[in-house]
């Protein structure tokens, strides 16, 4: 690790832990900037303080000196991580805030440089910073892995120019083309037939298939935070507040595949994510994939989404089911914004030089906090 620090302090604000009394402050500043999202809800606060399936999460607060205000405060979650191929401890950088007023300050620094002084044990930690982040990451050495791919399929292509194309003849061009687009560009290939044996199920609840699953395949790759039914319950059935639909893909008893979904509306738009997919390597897989996705998509169509979006890396086998799945890499207009990941190392287990290839890494939507 790094020399440790001590946490910063200037006239007007000073770092430290969360205790219960900030709250309401918090809450406060939190309505201010998100309004009406998530990320404003009580409930959501509470879910990710209580901490992750490892154990609590840590809070920093920064406070104005005068009268205890919380004008900033960032989240750090505990989670399990298969890690070359053993099992260890890193953190969730996320819910990042700090007032417009004290930005550029350094108020984030000083939240990682406490964190860092706390002595917590952890390989690293990873987050996902907005573009204009990636700079003050990498003075705070925080190295950028990669740009991860959003794709997407649209469902609806009449409903989303108009919610994103403002020229009308631009608007009335795709409208035109899509249909061509659709048999050619967003194609989806056939996952298969029910002579291959595999069938998709809703499922109401993570079991134990889950948890075999996931021991079966968790060194797929080299980096993957867990997923077993712990991190599963934790971020998809603790939060209250959303709702998630599980789909299995089996072959006989045996689980070869899941995929989590959700329809929300992103920035706007009706949209159904595809938070996770994960599948057996093979062709097995890619069968179950593809059924998958089909199903996702399916649900999506019938809840009246106007579009399907899913996060995944390119150089993964899920990435290349969902391009099959008729999934592209979303265009400028229809992405709500970019994701990047990157990452700190925190001890010399995990170089920097190995954190650092994104061919490493397996991320979905399942490891971001905010949707």
């Amino acid at each position: 690790m790094e020399r440790e620090s001590k946490p910063r302090t200037t006239a007007a604000w000073r770092v430290r832990r969360y205790q219960e009394a900030d709250r309401e402050s918090l809450l406060r500043l939190s309505a201010s900037h998100y309004g009406e999202r998530d990320q404003a809800r009580p409930e959501y606060l509470d879910w990710l303080a209580s901490g992750g399936p490892a154990e609590p999460t840590m809070i920093t607060v920064a406070e104005k000196v005068d009268s205890g205000e919380i004008v900033g405060f960032a989240f750090y979650i505990p989670l399990e991580v298969s890690f070359d191929g053993t099992c260890e401890r890193c953190h969730l950088g996320c819910n990042l805030l700090v007032h417009p007023r004290y930005r550029g300050q350094g108020i984030y620094a000083a939240f990682n440089e406490l964190f860092r002084k706390e002595g917590i044990e952890s390989l690293f930690s990873y987050g996902f910073p907005k573009p204009a982040a990636m700079i003050p990451h990498r003075m705070m050495g925080k190295f950028p892995v990669s740009r991860i791919p959003l794709l997407v399929r649209p469902l609806d292509m009449p409903r989303l120019t108009a919610e994103r194309i403002g020229n009308p003849l631009m608007r009335a061009a795709l409208n035109l083309g899509w249909p061509i687009a659709g048999s050619t560009l967003w194609r989806s290939q056939s996952g298969g037939s029910d002579r291959d044996g595999i069938n998709v199920l809703a499922k109401s609840e993570f079991d134990e298939k889950f948890d075999h699953f996931w021991a079966k395949h968790q060194q797929k790759y080299a980096i993957a935070i867990q997923r077993d039914r712990s991190f599963l319950n934790w971020r998809f059935s603790a939060p209250a507040f959303r709702s998630y639909e599980i789909l299995a893909a089996n072959a006989g008893d045996e689980m070869i595949g899941y995929a989590v979904i959700r329809c929300a509306e992103i920035s706007g738009t009706e949209t159904g994510l595809v938070m996770d997919l994960l599948v057996e390597p093979g062709r097995q897989g890619d069968q179950a994939g593809l059924r998958l996705i089909t199903e996702a998509t399916r649900r999506f169509k019938d809840s009246g989404m106007a579009m399907a979006a899913c996060l995944m890396l390119d150089h993964t086998q899920e990435y290349r089911i969902l391009r099959r799945a008729g999934y592209i890499d979303a265009p400028e207009r229809f992405s709500p914004q970019r994701f990047h990941l990157s990452t700190t190392s925190l001890s010399t287990r995990a170089p920097t030089e190995f954190l650092a290839q994104h061919d490493n890494w397996f991320i979905t939507l399942a490891n971001h906090d905010a949707v």
